[in-house]
């Protein structure tokens, strides 16, 4: 017997006893659960609050975004710049023939520590 027929099987074994027990209750329980079930399918068919309150958010999303960008604008204010060190580097890095010596600047290092290293000769 395949798992398809098994399972249909016991579904339908399932529903004749629930079927069954459902008619040996009493009219007072089958009202009650009745209107139980009335009740669980009204609330389903209604929208609740918060599902007529999603479409909407948009809003107040971009309210609450302006709020914050006007907040921080507000309270940074303009920055401060150091000028004195931003014109060096300004000036360093507009003269194009001296970053030929800031590209070799190990080497540079290096060649300092050699010569001081070695003696000086007079001659």
């Amino acid at each position: 017997m395949s798992q398809q027929s098994e399972d249909r099987e016991f579904e339908q074994f399932t529903k004749r006893l629930l079927d069954d027990s459902a008619e040996i209750l009493d009219g007072g329980v089958q009202s009650r659960l009745t209107q139980a079930r009335f009740r669980a399918l009204e609330q389903t068919s209604k929208p609740s609050w918060w599902r007529e309150w999603i479409p909407q958010p948009m809003p107040g999303l971009a309210l609450a975004a302006g709020l914050v960008l006007a907040l921080v604008f507000t309270l940074n204010g303009p920055t401060q710049t150091q000028s004195g060190n931003n014109l060096e580097d300004l000036d360093l890095l507009a003269a194009a023939d001296q970053l030929e010596l800031y590209e070799d600047m190990e080497f540079y290092a290096w060649l300092a520590e050699e010569n001081s290293a070695e003696p000086y000769e007079t001659g």
